[in-house]
């Protein structure tokens, strides 16, 4: 999971871009910032569960 990280923020940035109605970049970064600390918590939450 950690191995495609580079994709993983690609398509966080990818998705902020088109699912944000307004072309603020601060909305955009905000909200793929998300997505990715929900990813990497996961990754953490599972590395520290030992599944």
């Amino acid at each position: 999971m950690l191995s495609g990280w580079r994709f993983v923020v690609l398509g966080a940035v990818i998705l902020g871009a088109i699912l944000t109605p307004s072309t603020d970049p601060l909305t955009q970064s905000l909200l793929a910032g998300a997505v990715l600390g929900l990813y990497f918590g996961g990754i953490g939450v599972v590395k520290l569960t030992g599944r």
